[in-house]
This record gives C-alpha cells, structure tokens and sequence, in this order.
C-alpha cells in the first residue's frame, strides 16, 4: 500500500511507505536535462575518464547517454550502483573534511534517481573483467545482465526522460530547446576546467 497505516481515523498520521518515500525524494534530485547530464559526466570524471561523449535524441527525450573511458563499474557493484546512498566515494561522515577527499559527489543519489526518471541501462567494463549490458528498473534494482562487447569504460542510457512525470515532461518538452543550450553550456564549462579530458 501507500500507506503504511495504523489506525482508520480521518486525518491520522501514517508513515509514508518506502516506494512513496523514493519517489519523492528521488523526483527531487534530478529535475531538469542539465543537472542529469551534470551528474552522469561527474560520475564520469571520478571514474578517471579522458574522453566522454554526451548523444541526444529528441533533445534528451527520446534518449540520453553519456559515454566514457573511464575505469568501469565492478560486477560486484552491478546490483548496488542505482540504490539509494550507495556510493563508493565515503564511508563515513569524517571522509568529507579529509584532506584525501577529492570527489565531484559522494550521496549516491544520482542513479538511483535517473532510474526513477525514465528507462535507464549501463553498458560497463573493467580492465579485469568482460563487458556487460545492465538493466534497471525504476527503484533502481538490477533486472538483467547480459555480456556485450565493448572498451574499457561505461556508457549510461536514459529513454523517455522524465515520461513517468507527466507535468515535468511537459515542461521538459515546451522547453526542451532552452534546455539543450544549458546542457551545452554545462559541457562547455568542464571542458573549459577540465582540460584533459576530451568532450563532444
């Protein structure tokens, strides 16, 4: 249900069930084309890619994937990687003001979320292990894993971006070309700070 209920009198207090919760919060992390581009090239450059690509169908509604050369995912991680505050970047409060730190993000929310906002899939390889195609639901669990082939790196794809919002995906759609141009201008901005690395 919802609604995780305890009692029947009009206007109680009920706690919200998981699903509820993750879908509020979820639908709060990414909320525009640009900051789901933000968050997947960011997670590609913590990877230690050189070269990213960021394609777009239909503006980003039809499809989004970002590209990478970057160090892969583990198949250890595969059905961790789009749960909610699983990351790989912390293991404890502390490592924030460490002096080691050094991270674009560090929540864990990023895929989880992008799973919740439209139909999303990981291409992935390892330096040490075979290349494999993951899908995802929206609550971000692993449904399959089929072996590709593939370089070194990750590719992350998004279809239908925001469809399962329909009042964002209306806005997303009467706005999408004002949308593209913040997402160019994001890119640009990496490529300006991030100079050896490759975008297109």
């Amino acid at each position: 249900s919802l609604l995780e209920t305890k009692g029947s009198r009009d206007g109680a207090m009920n706690r919200l069930a998981k699903p509820v919760v993750h879908e509020i919060c979820t639908n709060q992390v990414v909320v525009t084309l640009q900051a789901c581009v933000k968050e997947l090239v960011e997670n590609s450059l913590d990877a230690k890619a050189t070269r990213i690509e960021v394609r777009l169908g239909d503006s980003g509604a039809e499809l989004l994937e970002v590209i990478d050369n970057g160090r892969g995912i583990s198949a250890e991680d595969f059905e961790k990687v789009a749960s909610r505050h699983a990351t790989s970047k912390i293991r404890q409060y502390t490592d924030l003001s460490s002096g080691e730190f050094s991270s674009f993000g560090f929540r864990g929310e990023a895929l989880s979320a992008i799973s919740a906002m439209g139909d999303m899939t990981i291409a992935t390889k390892t330096p040490e292990s075979a290349a494999s195609l993951l899908c995802y639901d929206r609550y971000g669990k692993l449904v399959s894993s089929s072996p590709i082939a593939r370089e070194v790196g990750t590719t992350v794809s998004v279809r239908e971006l925001f469809k399962r919002l329909p009042v964002r995906h209306k806005e997303f759609t009467k706005n999408a070309k004002s949308q593209v141009s913040a997402t160019l201008r994001l890119i640009q901005s990496y490529a300006i700070a991030q100079p050896q690395v490759r975008f297109s």
